[in-house]
């Protein structure tokens, strides 16, 4: 499962220590501090915890942080939402427009890499990638102007005919010493 809260802890003796990441609207050092259990050393913020705590004291945590999890954690913060930062029609991406972006870096919180809507889009070509076959290469095309759109991890029916909505980021694909253009599928609505 993905994007859900997560809690990882590594046993080094007596004393356990433990790291947590979360998502959008769960404050997992909140959440962490909330329990009953006497925690040796807890922090973080928003997104990221990290503690430690006597390893006689793990299983009555987990089953307090679960059943409070389960609890104050609505399902509707379970489903992953999608944003763009911008509008963009095909026509206006380029290998230009993605050197440019790749002038931000580094990415990463707090400076995320940005993420383009597009709109109505016919594929021309739907092409698993893989040996399990769950990621694609497309061909799209709008008003004559065609782009490839690499997905990873799809879970979608294939092939696609036609999207609706895209978010995707833009790419420098650098193959046999020739840049060219490539698109990165993060959200597709058919």
């Amino acid at each position: 499962m993905f994007h859900r809260p997560a809690v990882v802890m590594s046993d080094n003796g007596e004393v356990i220590k433990g790291s947590a990441r979360s998502i959008p609207g769960v404050n997992i050092t909140s959440l962490l501090r909330s329990l009953k259990t006497p925690f040796l050393g807890i922090g973080g913020h928003d997104q990221a915890a990290g503690f430690s705590l006597e390893k006689n004291r793990v299983t009555a945590m987990t089953k307090e942080l679960e059943i409070l999890a389960d609890t104050s954690i609505s399902d509707n913060l379970l489903i992953k939402q999608e944003s763009a930062d911008l509008f963009l029609p095909l026509t206006s991406t380029s290998l230009a427009l993605a050197k440019l972006l790749n002038t931000l870096e580094p990415f990463g919180v707090g400076n995320s890499k940005p993420k383009f809507l597009l709109k109505n889009l016919t594929v021309l070509e739907d092409r698993e990638l893989g040996k399990d076959g769950k990621h694609h290469k497309l061909t799209v095309e709008r008003n004559g102007t065609t782009r490839e759109v690499l997905m990873f991890n799809t879970k979608h029916s294939h092939p696609l005919s036609f999207i609706k909505v895209l978010i995707c980021t833009l790419d420098v694909n650098i193959w046999r010493e020739k840049e060219s253009l490539q698109l990165i599928g993060s959200y597709v609505e058919t």
